[in-house]
């Protein structure tokens, strides 16, 4: 019953990407439209479950960072069209803005402005969730394309 039940959350999750409605990214504001239709992560077994304004899905990409005049590789951990989390060995401050160049399958990199939202030392890199600020409409719709192929991987798989 639980898989059941966890199949129709996911289409309907997709069906909302699919219309648009998670979009977040206008003039580098949310919408009030991609507020309206907030989808929360909640893992009960996790102390302090997690709130998000979109559903990340993982991903294993590459993005390049320019960030404190340096420009350096990150590994991208999880992706939605309204941010990211990624690892690196540099240092950022949160509330810090950087620019990202996000290798995509298929396509010429997508350039992306983000905020750090916030940051945590896991082992001998530091790991970084970032809300997108500013990025260009086609940029945002193969984003958009590509979070759509990430979900129907998994959930075929």
């Amino acid at each position: 019953m639980c898989r059941k039940i966890n199949r129709h959350v996911s289409i309907i999750i997709l069906f909302l990407i699919l219309q648009g409605t998670f979009r977040g990214l206008q003039d580098g504001r949310q919408t009030k439209r991609a507020n309206a239709w907030r989808v929360a992560r909640v893992d009960e077994n996790k102390k302090g479950a997690e709130n998000r304004r979109l559903q990340r899905l993982a991903a294993n990409l590459e993005a390049e960072c320019l960030a404190n005049g340096l420009c350096f590789q990150v590994a991208v951990l999880d992706i939605s069209s309204g941010g990211m989390r990624f690892e690196a060995f540099e240092r950022l401050e949160k509330g810090q803005e950087a620019k990202f160049l996000l290798n995509l399958p298929d396509t010429t990199p997508l350039k992306i402005k983000g905020e750090i939202r916030w940051r945590e030392k896991f082992k001998l890199k530091w790991q970084y969730g970032v809300l997108f600020k500013e990025m260009a409409d086609e940029d945002a719709s193969a984003l958009r394309h590509m979070i759509q192929q990430i979900f129907w991987e998994n959930f075929n798989g």
